[in-house]
């Protein structure tokens, strides 16, 4: 970083201001001019890191401590996709569902990076888990059709479409919960997967429609 003289005394500053037309601003470099070439030398630390959290939809995230005067960069970590900084509202939008960005801050492109900060979305995962049905119960390989059950009446209705003795008395078909519905071949129970969606990882909240968080 560039140094001042002061009553003799080279000193480094913190923050150094200029005044641009009538306001004051943050000088972050200076070019210098060493052996006939330009080139460019900071004259000013880095800001404060900035500070993350979600935002109030689905992958977007705001900077709680933003500064439109400043300089913001996200760069991509795992996942791939875009951060986009509204910078009227310091809010990024962050498109892949699954990726992980650090966003650092600075005075000026090319100036001192500041300490970074980060923000991850993680979209939901689910596990197929079996809730069988009961033999003979009504969701039991069941669908619509006239059953041919051949063991006397079933709602009223004469035979072939009776009820059959007990709930897998028959050989063939069942028809005792409607005479309009026959089941399949009963065994012991009948397969009945559910996608469930797996538990929060550590970490991580959950709330507008997927898994996420700032470090």
């Amino acid at each position: 970083m560039s140094g001042v003289r002061v009553s003799g005394a080279w000193r480094t500053p913190a923050i150094t201001s200029v005044k641009v037309a009538g306001t004051w601003r943050t000088a972050a470099t200076v070019s210098v001019k060493v052996d006939g070439v330009w080139g460019i030398s900071t004259f000013a630390g880095a800001p404060s890191a900035p500070v993350m959290d979600h935002h109030t939809s689905t992958g977007q995230f705001i900077i709680t401590n933003y500064s439109p005067t400043l300089s913001y960069s996200a760069t991509n970590i795992s996942g791939g996709g875009s951060a986009t900084l509204n910078t009227g509202t310091g809010v990024y939008t962050v498109s892949s569902a699954n990726s992980r960005w650090s966003i650092t801050a600075a005075y000026a492109i090319g100036a001192n990076l500041s300490n970074p900060d980060f923000m991850e979305r993680l979209a939901y995962t689910h596990t197929s888990v079996n809730y069988p049905y009961a033999c003979g119960s009504h969701q039991c390989n069941c669908g619509p059709c006239w059953g041919s059950c051949g063991c006397g009446t079933c709602a009223g209705y004469p035979s072939p479409n009776g009820q059959s003795w007990g709930q897998c008395g028959c050989a063939t078909d069942m028809c005792w919960y409607n005479p309009t519905t026959c089941c399949g071949t009963c065994t012991s129970y009948c397969d009945n997967w559910v996608s469930v969606k797996n538990g929060t990882p550590s970490g991580y909240t959950d709330s507008y429609s997927e898994w996420w968080k700032v470090s």
